[in-house]
């Protein structure tokens, strides 16, 4: 097996993964047999067993995946709560944090889809956009706090947000297209 270790408790049960990196106190410590993953940051990707190809670079980054492969998480707590989710790219401190089993989501930015959990195929860029967003899917995002945020729906399916706050008190129909700074509601 070649692996590459540092850390107290890092992948100490791995019994045939390979070609892991792992640099922090237990990160990938229940690893089993997953491999080709980074795990970079005190428990990050600390429940992994047999989950591939992920990226793990923060503390607590993919702490709770399993068996998602395929992951980038950079960030602390970013994808922190996956546990089987896939091939999801997350860039920024809590960034799809909430995030259970939602696949192919695209977030960059501090609490970008903060509180998505089943949401997939989601593209968001900006701080804290598409904040209330759980299972919404297929919505693109761009923009500081974009898309429905604290106020916003839940639950947004097939729209575009691109401005500052664009669609950020929305109601979050589906099909919704909203440019503009601070604009609220759009055209289906």
């Amino acid at each position: 097996l070649t692996n590459t270790v540092f850390g107290a408790s890092a992948l100490s049960v791995n019994t045939t993964g390979y070609n892991n990196t792992v640099f922090g106190a237990s990160a990938l410590s229940v690893n089993t047999t997953g491999y080709n993953n980074v795990a970079i940051g005190v428990y990050s990707l600390l429940s992994n067993t047999t989950g591939t190809d992920n990226t793990a670079i923060g503390a607590e980054a993919l702490t709770s995946n399993s068996i998602g492969s395929g992951n980038v998480a950079i960030g602390a707590g970013s994808l922190a709560t996956g546990i089987s989710t896939d091939s999801n790219v997350s860039i920024g401190a809590s960034c799809l944090i909430s995030t259970t089993t939602g696949d192919y989501n695209v977030g960059i930015g501090a609490l970008t889809l903060y509180s998505n959990t089943t949401g997939y195929q989601n593209t968001v860029i900006g701080f804290n956009s598409f904040g209330s967003n759980t299972i919404g899917y297929n919505n693109t995002a761009i923009g500081h706090q974009a898309g429905p945020g604290y106020f916003g729906a839940t639950n947004s399916k097939n729209s575009i947000y691109i401005g500052h706050q664009s669609g950020n008190s929305s109601h979050g129909y589906d099909n919704e297209i909203i440019i503009g700074t601070t604009m609220s509601y759009g055209t289906n």
